[in-house]
């Protein structure tokens, strides 16, 4: 007791003496009986780690960092998370929790006064790299009241894919949810590829295919089906079978085979019906989406089928049900006589369907990798998907706190905190990589910080050699 009666003289004399150990004593005996530092708040801490981030990118016309206020909400509701030492168990929870994240890196540090903490994370400020979109700040105080630690995650936040961006060319790389098994995970396109089927990597079915317009555009291959239908004539006395067998001469003598893409794959584009008539030409699933697109106005039951036609590759087809039999319509040769009707039981054992579609729906396999059976209705062997809407719920189902996009910048307000030497700014943590966490999964950037890489799936490019449509 004597001694500590003599170092608590020692140091009033010292602060009594020196205005900055006045103020750093303070601090240290508020922080001791828990009272919080009124002259620089939690939310202050904030606005200069954010403030410090920005500077660069504001200089150089980079987009800004943006506070995540979803993590900083999950944060304030699992504190215990700053308990974890090891960050690189740290930011694999972090990333179970919000999959959306392409890359995370997380720095903690530690000092006896809040802001201490701003230089503290000086260096990792300036070294956070531009494509990086989010962060998340979280404070708690040091048990027995001796000081604070902080964490900051910044991450690069993937946008929900959609077609639309995709157009933009802006990125290459998506949050994507697989409908069948609700299996979340980023998706990386090749920005040239015209055709692009959306696969889940871990259930393996597909769930989206896309293909672009004439102006380059993407669209669910469903999209192309607008309802068209050129102004015709049928005899009064014409049943089903002869009407269909009318569409179906109309269609291919108007329709000229062109392959637009067979040197060039930045010419493969695909058609709406209305297209394909003003044009007379177009690839098989042009003049596909021409038949069905017209049968469908007439009130038949249609599905273009996406899929591959023996050993010559990639190809398009109608399939139609015209009272109860099923009829293979090939868009890119004439119509076999009508005493010789296209049955799918005597015609399609070349055709295997990978994907089928009308206008409101995808229908993909149910077990790709067995065998096709020759059923092209079936719910047992397919599943229907609905691409626009999967988006639209993924949208609605986001919060819609206003704080979810929120920037923090400087407030006139606030003052900016003063540059302390680094032998003053507060400890940071250097905990080691855990053993349980595949390295594959986890890149070292210093002891410091640790970068996690999101598992990427790459789509199908339906143009590829082994896909090419004939």
């Amino acid at each position: 007791m004597p001694l500590l009666l003599l170092g608590l003289t020692a140091l009033g004399i010292a602060a009594h003496q020196n205005p900055e150990i006045g103020a750093r004593t303070r601090g240290w005996l508020g922080n001791l009986v828990g009272e919080a530092d009124a002259s620089y708040p939690v939310e202050h801490f904030k606005v200069d780690i954010v403030d410090r981030i920005n500077y660069g990118r504001i200089s150089s016309a980079q987009p800004v960092i943006r506070l995540d206020a979803d993590l900083e909400s999950w944060f304030e509701i699992n504190p215990n998370i700053l308990e974890i030492e090891d960050l690189n168990r740290l930011t694999e929870t972090v990333k179970d929790k919000h999959p959306r994240y392409l890359k995370l890196v997380a720095c903690t540090a530690t000092s006896s006064q809040l802001i201490d903490l701003v230089q503290s994370f000086h260096d990792f400020c300036a070294e956070v790299e531009q494509k990086m979109t989010h962060v998340a700040i979280h404070t708690r105080r040091i048990s027995g009241g001796l000081g604070f630690k902080a964490i900051i995650v910044v991450g690069e936040k993937l946008a929900d894919f959609s077609p639309e961006l995709l157009s933009q060319r802006k990125t290459n790389t998506y949050f994507t949810q697989c409908p069948h098994c609700s299996y979340e995970h980023a998706c990386k396109f090749n920005l040239d590829d015209r055709g692009i089927n959306l696969e889940c990597p871990s259930c393996l079915r597909s769930y989206g295919v896309l293909a672009a317009d004439a102006k380059g555009q993407f669209r669910y291959v469903n999209e192309f089906l607008t309802g068209f239908a050129p102004p015709s004539f049928f005899p009064f006395d014409s049943n089903r079978l002869h009407e269909m067998y009318a569409i179906w001469r109309s269609v291919v003598s108007h329709c000229t085979y062109i392959k637009d893409g067979r040197n060039d794959k930045s010419k493969d584009v695909w058609q709406t019906a209305f297209e394909t008539q003003t044009r007379m030409h177009g690839d098989c699933e042009d003049s596909s989406v021409f038949l069905a697109d017209w049968l469908m106005s007439r009130g038949f039951q249609v599905r273009v089928a996406l899929g591959h036609f023996g050993d010559q590759g990639g190809h398009a087809w109608c399939i139609v049900k015209v009272d109860g039999t099923d009829y293979l319509l090939e868009s890119t040769e004439p119509p076999p006589d009508s005493a010789h009707p296209p049955y799918v039981s005597d015609v399609g054992a070349r055709y295997v369907p990978d994907t089928l579609f009308d206008r409101d729906h995808l229908y993909v396999r149910a077990k790709p990798r067995e065998r096709f059976s020759g059923d092209y209705w079936s719910s047992k062997h397919w599943v229907k998907v609905q691409p626009r809407k999967l988006a639209n719920e993924r949208y609605l189902a986001q919060p819609a706190s206003p704080l979810n996009e929120q920037h923090l910048g400087a407030s006139a307000t606030l003052p900016t905190v003063p540059a302390k030497p680094a032998a003053t700014a507060g400890s940071l943590d250097r905990s080691r990589a855990s053993a349980k966490v595949p390295m594959d999964a986890i890149k070292l950037l210093r002891s410091d910080q640790y970068e996690w890489q999101l598992e990427m799936s790459e789509p199908k490019n339906l143009n590829s050699p082994s896909q090419q449509t004939r």
